[in-house]
């Protein structure tokens, strides 16, 4: 991701001109955005503001002199710090959970059977209040929320480590969602409702709702919105319910009978229901819950306080895109993936010209398959679908060559077949 500007000011303090010849387009991966007519003649007390960008090419933190040459021999050029940061998308059937300011901030994973926490790494953040996972991308991320407005973040699942993406100009966030569809809805403390695009960071507004909130999550299978209530008074204080976007009403599904606020919630991939309680100075609890009757049972203990969100990547990253091209194709076409090589996912696009039964699958070098990444029925165009280094049942797989392999039938009758190869390295 290619940073903002940032800028330095060159000022002469000499009785002589300083004269600056012209800069290097860049060094290394800084550049310098500028449309000055060089040499450039600066007088005594005159200045002169230059514009740097980063845009890294590895991850870490990089530092560099941007050599400028000028008639002073002791001066060489600002130094430039830049860091490059890479985000993984979440591992398939696995519970991600983020933290507040009594657990620094970490982002951590949940065993679904015994309830324990394990530290991925610091989020950066003091508090990271919900996180989600785009369905669409398998990228996690999280709600930075203060009193008048919030940051969303998106969050690197190898080290918790995230970074900034844009702000929501609006009061008392209370979570985030994604639809199983991949759209983002968040939803205040009282019942606010809106869509968050996410490559502009608008918002619209849905429905303000009843009830007030601490959670919220979409049944993966209904793409029912369901939520955990934000109240520290019986009846409501453990109470989970559904929500209607249409109209904002809300139904009690029950109670969880642990007597505590149920902080987030999240369903796995079989719709079972699990949420953490606890407040923010002792060790929370994960537990699960009874999605028809709302009763909760403790599982066990995570090890750390102030887990206040959950997350869950149900499918893994596969899901079948249309490309922004909307040329119909009038060839079949499967092109090289993109990156190659790749780690930890990459992109394979391809072309149908008619509706066709289409199969894309990934092998090994023994011929075996590692997984169907399609297997539909398809119209005309072209697409791209994205494959996150996972074998059938959710594995990593291991460095190596990798074929992939599409085959189609046509209505046209028209059958068609390619095999390429890529390489992922770790």
């Amino acid at each position: 991701f290619t940073s903002d500007l940032s800028s330095t000011i060159i000022a002469n303090y000499g009785e002589q001109d300083l004269i600056i010849n012209e800069p290097p387009a860049n060094v290394g991966d800084f550049y310098i955005n500028t449309s000055l007519t060089f040499p450039v003649t600066l007088s005594t007390y005159d200045s002169l503001e230059l514009e740097f960008y980063f845009a890294p090419t590895v991850a870490g933190e990089v530092m560099k002199t941007y050599t400028i040459t000028t008639n002073d021999p002791m001066f060489v050029g600002p130094t430039v710090i830049g860091k490059g940061f890479e985000i993984f998308p979440a591992i398939t059937k696995t519970i991600y959970a983020s933290s507040g300011s009594e657990n620094n901030g970490d982002i951590l994973t949940i065993d679904e059977t015994t309830g324990a926490g394990t530290i991925l790494g610091s989020s950066l953040y003091d508090d990271i209040k919900s996180i989600s996972i785009d369905p669409n991308s398998g990228v996690i991320y999280g709600l930075n929320a203060r009193t008048a407005d919030s940051d969303i973040v998106r969050v690197n699942s190898g080290e918790g480590d995230s970074y900034y993406l844009f702000s929501l100009d609006i009061q008392q966030l209370a979570g985030i969602a994604f639809n199983k569809t991949g759209t983002l809805y968040t939803i205040t403390r009282s019942g606010d409702i809106y869509t968050v695009d996410l490559p502009t960071g608008v918002t619209t507004f849905v429905v303000d709702a009843v009830s007030s909130y601490a959670g919220i999550t979409f049944n993966p299978s209904t793409n029912e919105l369901w939520a955990s209530a934000q109240s520290f008074v019986p009846p409501n204080k453990d109470a989970v319910f559904t929500v209607n976007l249409a109209t904002g009403d809300t139904t009690i599904v029950g109670h969880t009978g642990l007597g505590k606020v149920t902080n987030d919630i999240v369903f796995d991939e079989n719709l079972n229901l699990y949420g953490v309680i606890g407040s923010a100075s002792e060790i929370n609890d994960f537990i699960s819950i009874d999605a028809s009757t709302g009763v909760g049972t403790i599982v066990g203990s995570v090890g750390y306080k102030n887990i206040v969100g959950l997350a869950y990547e149900v499918t893994g990253v596969t899901s079948v895109e249309g490309t922004d091209d909307n040329t119909v194709p009038t060839e079949y076409d499967l092109s090289q993936n993109y990156p190659n090589p790749f780690n930890p996912s990459t992109s394979i696009e391809f072309s149908v010209p008619v509706n066709s039964a289409v199969t894309l699958t990934i092998y090994n070098l023994l011929g075996q398959t590692v997984k169907t990444l399609v297997n539909e029925e398809i119209s005309a165009g072209n697409y791209s679908v994205l494959w996150n280094g996972e074998d059938q049942s959710g594995l990593k797989v291991s460095s190596g060559v990798y074929l992939y392999k599409m085959q189609a039938n046509g209505t046209n009758g028209q059958d068609f077949q390619q095999i390429r190869k890529m390489v992922l390295l770790k």
